[in-house]
């Protein structure tokens, strides 16, 4: 059983000298760059481009044009507002 340390030190090894040399090439920092933003970008695309209904357009547009404030599902921070 001794002989499987010298193994396991050399694939380590092996697999630390594969990072480095892959962690210097600027085209595989770049992928994983794309990889991320990719995935970031599937996961906030639907948060942020939420379909409008027709409804939601009219009401948003003339609450512009009343100069309201839109109204948000946020609660004020502690001590903001309302009564004590």
């Amino acid at each position: 059983m001794g002989w499987l340390w010298p193994i396991g030190l050399g694939l380590f090894a092996v697999a630390a000298g594969a990072v480095f040399m892959a962690f210097r090439n600027p085209a595989f920092i770049a992928g994983l760059a794309k990889i991320a933003v990719s995935a970031a970008w599937k996961f906030l695309a639907p948060i942020v481009l939420k379909p409008e209904t027709p409804e939601a357009r009219e009401k948003r547009i003339e609450a512009f044009r009343r100069n309201e404030v839109p109204a948000t599902k946020q609660r004020p921070h502690p001590g903001e507002g309302g009564h004590r």
